[in-house]
C-alpha cells in the first residue's frame, strides 16, 4: 500500500472517518520538518489548572490575612492607648482627679495593676546624675541593686496632665513587651505615687549616635555599617510585633562599648492597629512627607527616617543641614 494511503487510514482509524478510533486530522501547520506532531488537549490543560489552582490559593491566603488586620472600615481600629475616662473611680488604684489635672475634665483611673509583675523597690534605685532631657523628661545615670541602670523621669510640669502619664504608662507598657538584642533592655518600672514614675532600661556607656557622630569627624564606615545594621535589625523586629517607632533619629540609637547599637525612647511608638497619626509626629527632620500630613500610620514612616539616619551616618549632619535657615 502506498505511503500516503497509509498515513491516511492511520489517521482516519478502523472505524472510518469519525469512528470510534478517529483521532483530530493533522494539518499541514501542524507539522514540524515534515513530522506529524499532535497535541492532545489534555497535556495542555492540566498545567495550566495547576498553576491557576496555585494562583487562586495565594490569592485566598492574602485575602485571609488582610482580612485578620481589617477590624474597621478603612482597615484600622481604634488606639489602645486612649486613656480611660470615667465617672466610676476605683480606690485602690492610682486616681488623677480633676484638683489635680488640667485635663480632661472628668476624673482619670489609672491602672497600674498590670504593671506590678514589672514594679523595682524604689529604695535600690539611685539616680546619679542627669544623662540628658527632653520635652518629655529627662534620662538619668543611677544604680539599681548595685548595677548601672539609666532612669527616665518624667517632667514635672508634664505630671499633671493626664494624656501625659497615660503616654508613659503606655512607654513603659510598650517597652516590657520587647526583647531583642538591638532594642535597650526593660528593667523595670518603680513609683511611690503618681508623682515619681520612673522607667528603668539598661545603660548603655558610649551614650546616642548624635553625639558620637559630631565628637568622631572620622569614624570608620565598619562602625556605621553595623550600626545601621543594628537597627535595621531592630525596625524589622519591632514592624514583625506590628509595632512603628515614629520617631527614628541619632538620638535615639545608643552605642555601647561592648554592646551593639540599640534603638531607645518608645515614647510615642505606635502598634498598626491605631486608626491614624495623632499630632506627636516626632522629631519633623527625621519625619516622612505624609506623617507631616497627619496621614495614617505605616511603617514606611520608619524606612523613612532611616534614610535620614543613613544619611546622618554618612554626613554627621542632619537631614537637610543646609538648606535650613
Amino acid at each position: 500500500m502506498p505511503r500516503r494511503a497509509l498515513r491516511e487510514e492511520a489517521v482516519m482509524g478502523a472505524d472510518g472517518p469519525g469512528g470510534p478510533g478517529s483521532i483530530p486530522r493533522v494539518t499541514p501547520d501542524d507539522s514540524f520538518n515534515g513530522k506529524t506532531v499532535t497535541i492532545p488537549g489534555v497535556l495542555v490543560g492540566i498545567p495550566i489548572g495547576i498553576v491557576l489552582l496555585l494562583l487562586g490559593f495565594c490569592i485566598a491566603k492574602i485575602l485571609t490575612r488582610y482580612r485578620t488586620k481589617d477590624t474597621t472600615k478603612d482597615g484600622y481600629a481604634p488606639s489602645p492607648s486612649t486613656p480611660t475616662v470615667s465617672h466610676d473611680v476605683d480606690f485602690a488604684l492610682p486616681i488623677l482627679s480633676p484638683a489635680t489635672l488640667h485635663e480632661p475634665r472628668l476624673s482619670v483611673a489609672l491602672d497600674w495593676r498590670e504593671l506590678e509583675h514589672y514594679r523595682l523597690d524604689m529604695n535600690q534605685t539611685i539616680r546619679i546624675r542627669r544623662l540628658a532631657g527632653g520635652g518629655f523628661g529627662s534620662v538619668w545615670l543611677g544604680t539599681y541593686a548595685n548595677e548601672p541602670v539609666a532612669i527616665k523621669v518624667m517632667d514635672e510640669g508634664r505630671l499633671r496632665l493626664a494624656t501625659a502619664v497615660q503616654r508613659f504608662l503606655d512607654e513603659v507598657k510598650l517597652m516590657a513587651r520587647l526583647e531583642h538584642p538591638n532594642v535597650v533592655r526593660f528593667i523595670g518600672a518603680c513609683w511611690q505615687s503618681l508623682d515619681a514614675v520612673n522607667l528603668v532600661v539598661e545603660y548603655m556607656d558610649m551614650g546616642d549616635l548624635k553625639d558620637q557622630l559630631d565628637c568622631r569627624a572620622k569614624m570608620s564606615w565598619v562602625r556605621k555599617v553595623h550600626c545601621a545594621t543594628d537597627i535595621l535589625r531592630a525596625l524589622v523586629y519591632l514592624h514583625d510585633q506590628n509595632i512603628i517607632h515614629r520617631d527614628l533619629k541619632s538620638r535615639n540609637v545608643l552605642m555601647d562599648s561592648h554592646k551593639p547599637c540599640k534603638l531607645s525612647d518608645f515614647g510615642i511608638s505606635r502598634e498598626l492597629v491605631s486608626r491614624t497619626m495623632s499630632h506627636e509626629v516626632g522629631t519633623f527632620l527625621w519625619a516622612a512627607p505624609e506623617v507631616l500630613k497627619g496621614g495614617k500610620l505605616t511603617v514606611a514612616a520608619d524606612i523613612y527616617s532611616f534614610g535620614m539616619l543613613l544619611s546622618e551616618l554618612d554626613t554627621h549632619q542632619v537631614p537637610f543641614d543646609g538648606l535650613l535657615t
